[in-house]
């Protein structure tokens, strides 16, 4: 079964093309013309997990001590460090790029290379060498000044801004490390400022509609079953930022997405909004899948969600009625 990212991802491909009131229409690329935004983003917080102090989970440096190292004349430690990033603001966005950023300001022997990594972590509040967050994925370093520290380290984090960001999470964590095979070796150790920080893209869209249904019913995870052959579909408008768009509903056979039916509504107002499916576009016992999008003045859609999914039920068919008087089908009259 597809991810709810990979939905995402395929149905932010098909923007429509040629919008009419009713009829068939079929879907085409076409690029965004919302106005991209770049932010800079620092981390909300920075907190170190440190072998040294095993127990502590409110520690802050002040830089991030990555893989093992020593303070002073102090014992050897070792050490993550995690970054943790305010989200809310992007959830109803389009992010375009986002690129993590670092400064390095020491390393323990410069005969060896950088092994630094950058990983994706569950949220990081007050982690501790004994209560680490789970590693998720580990980011692609896309550049590095150069030098034995460089003054510029770059990821490329939009999957993990738009993966967290697409499912409402409020926060994301990025932690820097060392792997497992060097973690313990001192001249593999590196520290780094706390400058880590995020440079997002973003379109602004029109917000989604909500509270999808099919004949009055909200959608099913599994998808609904409806026996009316021309099904109301409903959703709800709700776009804080502007003072009005349209609401374009799609719906498609789902053994045969090539053609798709696309009705656009107007309403000025936020609100319920339905659309019954014209005669002669469903059949008996097929499956049909649709979304319904906001698209403002601009003409800016809002992202794509996982469509709705339904079955248009076989119609039942009824044996004649007889009487006891009656003979039964098939006998001659007396």
């Amino acid at each position: 079964m597809a991810t709810r990212k990979a939905v995402r991802r395929a149905l932010g491909a098909l923007l429509i093309s040629g919008l009419a009131t009713t009829g068939v229409v079929a879907y085409s690329a076409a690029p965004a013309s919302a106005m991209p935004s770049p932010v800079h983003s620092s981390a909300n917080l920075l907190r170190i997990a440190d072998s040294a102090r095993p127990s502590e989970d409110d520690l802050d440096y002040r830089m991030a001590p990555v893989g093992t190292w020593r303070d002073g004349n102090g014992p050897e430690r070792t050490s993550k460090s995690y970054f943790t990033f305010l989200l809310q603001n992007y959830f109803e966005v389009e992010i375009v790029s986002a690129t993590v950023s670092v400064t390095e300001i020491s390393a323990n022997d410069c005969a060896k290379p950088r092994a630094t990594e950058l990983w994706r972590t569950e949220v990081a509040h007050n982690p501790s060498w004994l209560n680490q967050p789970a590693e998720l994925s580990r980011v692609e370093q896309t550049g590095a000044e150069p030098g034995c520290v460089s003054s510029r380290i770059t990821w490329d984090v939009l999957d993990e801004v738009r993966d967290a960001a697409g499912s409402q999470e409020m926060s994301l964590t990025l932690a820097l490390l060392m792997p497992e095979e060097r973690m313990g070796d001192p001249a593999y150790g590196r520290k780094y400022a706390d400058d880590l920080s995020i440079d997002l893209v973003y379109t602004d869209a029109p917000t989604a509609p909500a509270d999808p249904t099919v004949d009055g019913e909200a959608c099913r995870w599994d998808g609904n079953y409806t026996l009316s052959p021309r099904p109301v579909l409903g959703a709800l408008r709700r776009n804080p930022w502007y003072g009005w768009s349209q609401t374009v509903f799609t719906a498609w056979d789902a053994a045969d997405p090539s053609a798709a039916f696309t009705t656009v509504v107007d309403y000025g107002e936020n609100g319920p909004m339905e659309v019954r499916l014209p005669e002669g576009f469903t059949v008996d016992g097929h499956t049909y899948e649709w979304t319904a999008r906001a698209r403002d003045v601009m003409g800016d859609l809002s992202r794509p969600e996982p469509p709705c999914r339904f079955t248009i039920a076989p119609t039942p068919v009824n044996p004649p009625v007889t009487t006891p008087h009656d003979p039964a089908p098939g006998t001659p009259a007396s």
